[in-house]
């Protein structure tokens, strides 16, 4: 019974010593694909600890409005570029976020800060300080004016 248990117990350490890191390209699709389908509970296996909280908000507010008002945007990232600091410990990612609206294909620039946390790539890119926590009270949430580091900004509000 005993080398049964101390066999389960080493398999069971192979695979998870075995587990393969995600690299910041893998990383970056993963964000976007979560991002662009408001999934915003599955996009926190992306971010940073410091940045959970921002995702967190976010969450929370679709959940009380149930996601009225936003659709779901088909983007394929491509051409991920990953620039690294000296200890590859931040990398900076560009890509393209490639989406077709009116059979028309629309390509921008999308930009994610990577830090390695625990051996793991995770986006330190998201709350700024123009946007609401869970500790902020709705009155104050409601008279902010947002600002974000949104991939893709409706160019019609521009004009």
């Amino acid at each position: 019974m005993k080398k049964i248990l101390l066999f389960t117990a080493v398999i069971a350490l192979v695979c998870v010593s075995c587990k393969k890191t995600a690299s910041p390209e893998e990383v970056v699709k993963s964000y976007y694909e979560c991002y662009f389908n408001n999934d915003f509970e599955n996009i926190q296996k992306y971010v940073t600890p410091e940045k959970k909280e921002y995702y967190q908000t976010i969450q929370k507010i679709l959940s009380q409005t149930n996601g009225e008002g936003l659709e779901k945007i088909k983007v394929e990232v491509d051409n991920i570029q990953v620039e690294y600091n000296e200890d590859k410990t931040i990398a900076v990612c560009t890509c393209d976020l490639v989406r077709n609206e009116n059979n028309e294909s629309i390509v921008e620039q999308g930009s994610l800060t990577l830090k390695k946390v625990d051996n793991q790539w995770l986006v330190d890119t998201g709350k700024d300080e123009n946007w609401p926590t869970e500790t902020d009270s709705d009155e104050e949430v409601a008279q902010e004016e947002f600002e974000g580091d949104f991939p893709i900004e409706d160019e019609s509000e521009e004009n």
